[in-house]
């Protein structure tokens, strides 16, 4: 049952988004708190798969504006992802960069990296690629977090080979800074 309630809370959050329904309310956002956050809530996992999660954040990172809900439910999918899809024993890394006027952040897992037919489609409602039939997932994470990142005006990619892992690469923008008064 609980399997079930999740499916369809998924797809409400996911049709919100689709329809325009559910629209971002960014603000001023603490980026690495938030990250720290996530990371704190995913390490029960990892650390049962024998995962190790790297924190690889700036040391003073700049402020983001974003819908915290929103931002928190793209870094949980994706670093949930990564942890998923990766192999015990091995690392799963987060890190942000400023490319102003906004900050390019990356997942990167070891895990079986993603087949390019079905890299087509990664981002489409309910896919779900070749080979994860034993991996619980509904196709809807990835939809839903492109989804996001579009509404705040970001983007998100990923670069990948069979064999080789996948690094999640997404932006969200800086905190607008006040303009001078004249």
């Amino acid at each position: 049952m609980h399997h079930v309630e999740e499916l369809i809370t998924r797809f409400l959050e996911f049709a919100r988004l689709d329809l325009r329904i559910m629209t971002p309310q960014p603000q001023a956002l603490d980026m690495a708190s938030h990250c720290q956050e996530v990371l704190t809530l995913l390490q029960a996992l990892a650390e049962a798969r024998s995962i190790t999660l790297v924190n690889d954040l700036l040391p003073k990172p700049p402020v983001l504006k974003a819908d915290p809900l929103l931002f928190r439910r793209v870094l949980e999918n994706l670093i949930g992802n990564a942890i998923k899809y990766s192999p015990p024993g091995s690392t799963v890394w987060i890190n942000a960069q400023v490319e102003d006027p906004a900050i390019r952040f990356a997942v990167k897992d070891k895990g079986p990296g993603i087949s390019p037919v079905d890299l087509a489609h990664l981002f489409e409602s309910f896919y779900r690629g070749q080979g994860v039939s034993n991996i619980p997932g509904f196709g809807l994470g990835l939809a839903t977090v492109k989804r996001i990142i579009d509404a705040h005006g970001g983007r998100i990619w990923v670069d990948t080979a069979p064999g080789q892992g996948s690094t999640f690469y997404f932006t969200f923008p800086l905190e607008a800074k006040d303009s001078p008064t004249q």
